[in-house]
């Protein structure tokens, strides 16, 4: 009998038919399995490809192995369709992986008299208080590492967008293994009160400390949650807007991408949430947090294609701030707007979730990248 590990026309593992139905089948195509790999060395599904390689002639007592097809072999390149992933098993994967990332919410409320405070202004007092508090912990978690071109920020300062009772407030999210960090973090905000705000340096205070759990609602005790524990707000099935209020910021080759799809939220996303994870402590025989996140890139994206979105709904928005390591001021370009998911994201939610405490794209330090998920009308 004929044991080719290679795919067949029906199927290498099936049992050879039966007498009768073998008379039917006196050659069988044995095709080779060919799949274009990407630059990081992966099989990519969507370049998957058959060859055929030649035709085994029935012998009677199984497939000969030995004939080869002078006219067939090598043969053509027949695209293979990839593999769906069950919706299941991707919003279970997507979560078992989100909970890699850790992280800790806190909801300020300051006192900032005779200065309206921004949220760049605040980030930049606490910065270099916290330089002077700790000038490593300063480029761990401020700066995000040595490396100019792979640095990541393990923080993001936001405005609160949740009407409250005692404005003013900003957010401040603390992410990963910055969370080491906590002690220092918070003895540079003591220093940052006593330095003062805008050209005249003026004290500030901060009056209160919530700190907010994945579901939004807030406390007072210290909590520490992971992103597999963000909810979607309602059935993932239901109609929504994915709503961008601040400038989002992604960039394909260096230039910015003016109308967002789903799959560029899908890549830009899996690829921040993996690099705030970090590897983490991983199970023996298990993969680390950050790996299990690229290993779903495919399915992922597979998924974001067959998930129905209308196209972009926006317009260019952009940020000036003063930087004051350039003294100067800096315009982040940028775009407003929203995608809307006429059946819901599907096995998408669990990452799509996480994104409204990460944010995406350039400039999440100053809050920029915020996602909101909003329910169409009558389908709250």
């Amino acid at each position: 009998m004929l044991h080719e590990q290679r795919q067949t026309g029906r199927s290498a593992s099936r049992v050879l038919p039966s007498a009768p139905r073998r008379e039917q089948a006196r050659n069988r195509q044995v095709f080779r399995t060919i799949s274009l790999r990407t630059p990081a060395g992966r099989p990519n599904p969507a370049k998957t490809f058959l060859r055929l390689e030649r035709v085994c002639r029935w012998s009677g007592n199984g497939f000969a192995t030995g004939y080869q097809s002078p006219i067939l072999s090598p043969g053509p390149l027949f695209r293979q369709k990839p593999q769906k992933p069950s919706p299941m098993s991707l919003e279970t994967d997507l979560r078992h992986a989100l909970a890699a990332l850790c992280l800790r919410a806190h909801r300020l409320f300051l006192a900032t008299p005779g200065v309206l405070a921004t949220v760049p202004m605040i980030r930049g007092v606490w910065g270099a208080a916290l330089r002077a508090e700790d000038e490593a912990a300063y480029r761990r978690v401020f700066v995000g590492g040595e490396d100019p071109s792979d640095r990541l920020p393990t923080y993001l300062f936001r405005p609160t967008r949740n009407a409250i009772a005692d404005p003013p407030a900003l957010e401040w999210i603390v992410f990963g293994n910055a969370l080491d960090d906590e002690a220092v973090m918070q003895r540079a905000w003591a220093r940052a009160t006593a330095m003062g705000l805008g050209p005249g340096r003026r004290p500030f205070s901060i009056r209160r400390t919530e700190y907010l759990h994945p579901d939004g609602t807030a406390g007072s005790a210290p909590t520490t949650w992971r992103a597999d524990q963000v909810l979607w707000p309602f059935s993932p099935s239901r109609p929504c807007h994915l709503v961008f209020p601040a400038p989002l910021r992604l960039l394909k080759k260096k230039r910015l991408i003016t109308a967002p799809t789903l799959p560029d939220l899908i890549e830009h996303a899996l690829r921040r949430v993996a690099a705030l994870a970090g590897p983490g402590d991983a199970e023996p025989g298990e993969a680390a947090g950050d790996d299990r996140l690229v290993t779903l890139t495919a399915s992922a994206l597979g998924a974001a294609e067959a998930t129905r979105a209308v196209p972009w709904d926006g317009r260019p928005l952009d940020l000036v701030r003063y930087s004051g390591t350039q003294k100067q001021e800096v315009e982040l370009h940028g775009v407003t707007g929203a995608l809307t998911l006429p059946y819901g994201p599907g096995p998408l939610w669990p990452l799509l979730a996480a994104l409204a405490w990460t944010h995406l794209g350039k400039g999440t330090v100053f809050g920029l990248g915020q996602m909101l998920i909003v329910p169409m009308d009558g389908h709250a």
